[in-house]
């Protein structure tokens, strides 16, 4: 029980670091809650020009490392089923409601796929390649996010993992579907931002 506790502390530290806000305020300055829908995702970046761009993807990347990380500590820790799933759960979990930027995080998706990749990988592959067939011809983040995190929690059931897995699974697409409803919303009324769009930033357009 006691490693329980400790895995499930140490995942949601590493989950809660926000990589996003920490290189776009060294980068730019400017703080990305200001930027797109207002939170520390890359959807906001892929809307500020290349530099933003490149800094998106390696937020990405270090949002991604930080789930597997959490999980592949969690197995030297305890090395049980039900402790990675706790791990990739809770390392979301930090991630949506990271304690630094009081509980205002990002949308968790990366953070998930890492975090997930540890333990199924072959659902977190499906859910990656849901994503990147969506959002190029949709143009939606959003849209991408919330379809891969769907693939991903499918795909745990179709392959038969462990009530465990399943549980945390599903906890996280629940999550990540509540994270995303202002997206969600703006995508039935139409209103949803492409990446492409122009918005005011700061008195400044920002694509």
């Amino acid at each position: 029980m006691a490693a329980k506790f400790i895995v499930t502390d140490l995942s949601y530290l590493l989950g809660s670091i926000p990589f996003s806000f920490l290189l776009t305020r060294m980068a730019t300055d400017l703080a990305v809650r200001y930027l797109g829908s207002g939170n520390t995702i890359l959807e906001p970046r892929m809307h500020s020009g290349l530099l933003a761009l490149v800094l998106g993807l390696v937020v990405v990347v270090l949002d991604a490392m930080k789930g597997a990380l959490a999980v592949t500590l969690s197995a030297e820790i305890d090395n049980h089923e039900a402790t990675g799933a706790l791990s990739a759960m809770f390392v979301a979990v930090g991630h949506l409601y990271p304690v630094w930027l009081k509980f205002d995080g990002g949308k968790g998706v990366s953070t998930a796929g890492g975090g997930f990749a540890v333990v199924p990988p072959v659902s977190t592959l499906v859910g990656f390649v849901c994503f990147i067939g969506t959002v190029p011809v949709t143009r939606f983040v959003s849209l991408g996010s919330t379809m891969a995190t769907f693939a991903l929690a499918l795909m745990l059931a179709i392959n038969g993992e462990s009530a465990n897995v399943l549980i945390a699974g599903f906890a996280v697409f629940a999550l990540i579907v509540f994270r995303h409803r202002g997206n969600i919303g703006r995508l039935a009324l139409g209103s949803e931002r492409r990446l492409t769009s122009w918005m005011p930033v700061g008195g400044r357009n920002v694509i």
